[in-house]
């Protein structure tokens, strides 16, 4: 378990990043495009990869005004879901007050995120 398990500790259900019934990868892909909500690819263990994000991922910066949500990114590997209409293996998860829950994100982002988390720890 991660040193900051406390912050991680109980998976909350979000419903807006799931998969349209019925729907394909590639209409997936497509439900993901502009300003829509991120989703989640048919088949993918939606509780499991967010709780493997908050042990695994990396701590990245809360932002201005969101100093009691934790945040941290992780990369899978596999594709997990589709962002901005792309296919992505990776995930940003948040934690406030303990309660965790996270979505899939564009792999662009999480270069931006991880850069900015290797930024904060240098001197």
């Amino acid at each position: 378990m991660p040193k900051d398990e406390e912050e991680w500790k109980r998976w909350v259900n979000r419903g807006k990043h799931k998969p349209i019934p019925g729907h394909s990868v590639q209409q997936t892909i497509t439900d993901s495009l502009g300003d829509r909500p991120s989703r989640y690819f048919p088949g993918i263990d939606i509780r499991q990869v967010e709780t493997e994000a908050a042990s695994r991922g990396q701590v990245t910066p809360s932002g201005e005004g969101r100093g009691a949500t934790l945040y941290k990114v992780h990369r899978f590997g596999y594709a997990i879901g589709a962002s901005c209409g792309i296919a992505t293996d990776c995930i940003r998860v948040e934690s406030t007050n303990g309660d965790f829950h996270g979505y899939p994100i564009a792999p662009s982002r999480y270069v931006e995120y991880h850069r900015r988390a290797k930024q904060e720890v240098l001197p």
